[in-house]
């Protein structure tokens, strides 16, 4: 959980590491590394969105205390 904050998908990119996924669209289609960190971008708040409101439906709260919880451990977790 520490790690997908600091090493989501935007830092691989940043980097120069990308997926098999946007290497080929790349090639085959011309999308560049920005195009393919947007879509991911908007695909990950697109499943947050769908997941919030499929917890509403039950009657539950998505961001109970047991994920607030793991969320501050997962932030103050340090990386030496």
């Amino acid at each position: 959980m520490a790690m997908h904050t600091r090493w989501n998908i935007e830092f691989f990119a940043r980097i120069g590491l990308v997926s098999a996924v946007q290497h080929y669209y790349g090639k085959q289609y011309g999308h560049t590394t920005e195009d393919y960190i947007e879509y991911m971008k908007t695909k990950i708040k697109k499943k947050l969105n769908r997941a919030i409101k499929r917890a509403k439906e039950k009657g539950e709260a998505y961001y109970n205390e047991h994920r607030l919880r793991k969320m501050k451990n997962a932030s103050t977790v340090r990386t030496s």
